[in-house]
């Protein structure tokens, strides 16, 4: 595992950075520092730190360990209160370089430029801290590790490593959570991504996928047939039909191979998303318009690992779960009758 470095982010205003410069900064709720490593090429100006407000980066601001680095300059401030959140103005970047963190106390606006490199983000204020950027904001790694509060989206974002939720939720706030190709999803009994709105995506080529949970997000996925390139969303919203509602979650499993794949599906769920419904009476519906209508699809419910399973799916589309006493559609069971008749049987009037 790598070894992080933090980058501590406290000030008002980062100081004056010229050249190339290595920096570690820091944003609590009290005695902020930026303290800031320089190479020869670079210079630090001193800057006044209020004690709250925001971390902006002006110009471009490199940050991470340099093989020249030459001197070092420090900035104190004294004791104050208040989360500080970071800025990144417009036409501003701020670079990191190697396997730095940035730990951030406060919202984190990126209305510039964020190189993240293979370094690391982490939110661990108190109460919610905001992610925005106006063209969706990019991270390689983006830890959540919050006393309280939650995490929320103010736009898109995407994550090419981990996101972890070690402590408190990400709303997604109507945004989209991209993972792309190689980024993992990392929750934990104390954080889940949530929200009305919006979705956690993920792509993946899969081959012969066997029980594989792709990306961490909870669709667990067998198939002897090759399923190729795979999306897999996972939604919050309650899906509806039938005049009831199933829990808060779904998934829209999308193929490139998609026909005659008596592949599994292992729906995995939270307890705090079963909105009020039974969990032992959870079972599977799919949807192949988006959520318009629903068909009934059976499954086995396990309550203790939060899991409802089902066999024998010829082709994905939208999933999701709801109670067989309050399902979203109609629940038709066929069966083959026979008649056994005692006596003449009249064809008109259908009776023995």
């Amino acid at each position: 595992m790598k070894r992080f470095t933090q980058l501590l982010l406290l000030a008002l205003l980062l100081p004056a950075v010229t050249g190339h410069a290595q920096s570690k900064v820091e944003t609590k709720d009290a005695h902020s520092k930026v303290r800031q490593q320089v190479n020869e090429k670079g210079t630090a100006a001193k800057t006044s730190l209020p004690a709250a407000g925001a971390v902006a980066a002006d110009g471009e601001m490199k940050v991470g360990a340099g093989s020249d680095r030459k001197n070092e300059g420090v900035i104190e401030s004294g004791n104050g209160s208040g989360p500080v959140s970071l800025v990144i103005g417009s036409g501003d970047t701020l670079a990191v370089d190697g396997d730095m963190e940035i730990v951030v106390s406060g919202d984190w606006q990126n209305n510039g430029v964020f190189k993240s490199g293979s370094g690391m983000v982490n939110l661990t204020g108190s109460g919610t801290q905001a992610i925005g950027n106006p063209a969706g904001e990019s991270f390689n790694h983006l830890t959540v590790n919050k006393p309280t509060g939650a995490v929320q989206l103010n736009g898109d974002i995407s994550v090419s490593g981990t996101l972890t939720l070690s402590s408190g939720d990400l709303d997604l706030n109507g945004n989209i959570a991209d993972l792309g190709s190689s980024g993992t999803l990392a929750e934990s009994a104390a954080g889940r991504v949530k929200g009305a709105s919006g979705d956690i995506r993920a792509t993946r080529d899969l081959n012969a996928p066997s029980a594989l949970n792709v990306a961490g997000l909870g669709a667990e996925l067998s198939s002897s047939p090759n399923l190729g390139a795979t999306e897999i969303r996972r939604g919050h919203a309650p899906q509806s039909g039938n005049s009831n509602s199933g829990i808060e979650r779904y998934y829209d499993i999308i193929p490139a191979n998609n026909a005659g794949l008596d592949a599994t599906l292992k729906f995995n769920y939270r307890q705090a998303e079963l909105n009020g419904l039974t969990e032992a009476n959870l079972v599977l519906f799919r949807s192949t318009d988006s959520g318009s209508s629903w068909r009934y699809q059976s499954g086995t419910a396990d309550t203790t690992n939060n899991t409802v399973t089902q066999s024998g799916i010829g082709a994905f589309s939208r999933w999701t779960a709801a109670a067989i006493d309050q399902p979203i559609a109609e629940i038709i069971i066929s069966a083959n009758l026979k008649a056994f008749l005692e006596g003449p049987f009249d064809t008109d009037s259908m009776r023995t």
